[in-house]
C-alpha cells in the first residue's frame, strides 16, 4: 500500500530522509518542537511516547526528515495539539480554499489513534483506486 507523507508530496530518499532544505519540512519541525517545549517535554521522551528514538525526533524538528501523517497525528495527540498547528502556515491557509478537506482532517484528528490508522489507509487505498481506473 502507498504510505502517504507530509508535508510536502516528493517521496523520501533512500533511508527515510527528505530534501534538504525544504521550507514545509522546516516549519513542520519548528512548530513540532515550539509545542513540545512548551509541554516540557523532551525529544527523547516524545519519541519514547511515539516509538521513535531521539535522534528520529532531532530529524523531525530540524526538517531533515519526512514523516508519514500518521505519525503527525501521533504526535499532535502526544503533544495535545491541533494536527493544523503543527502543519506549515500555507497549509493552515488552506481552509478557505478547500473547507470540505480541511473539515475532514479536523474529524479525523478527533478519532482514538486506532481509528485514525483504519480510516488512512482506507483513504489510501481508495485514492490508489481511483488513479487506477482513470
Amino acid at each position: 500500500m502507498k504510505t502517504t507523507y507530509l508535508p510536502n508530496h516528493e517521496r523520501p530518499t533512500k533511508g527515510g530522509s527528505g530534501p534538504k532544505d525544504a521550507p514545509d519540512l522546516i516549519e513542520l519541525g519548528q512548530n513540532i518542537q515550539r509545542w513540545r517545549e512548551r509541554g516540557g517535554m523532551t525529544q527523547e521522551e516524545l519519541g519514547m511516547e511515539i516509538g521513535a528514538d531521539k535522534g528520529k525526533i532531532s530529524r523531525y524538528e530540524s526538517g531533515q526528515m519526512v514523516m508519514k501523517v500518521d505519525r503527525l497525528f501521533q504526535i499532535a495527540e502526544v503533544l495535545r495539539v491541533p494536527v493544523d498547528e503543527l502543519c506549515p502556515k500555507w497549509l493552515r491557509m488552506q481552509e478557505w480554499m478547500v473547507p470540505r478537506v480541511y473539515q475532514l482532517v479536523k474529524m479525523i484528528q478527533e478519532l482514538p489513534m486506532d481509528k485514525q490508522d483504519i480510516f488512512l489507509c482506507a483513504a489510501e487505498a481508495m485514492v490508489i483506486g481511483f488513479r487506477s481506473a482513470e
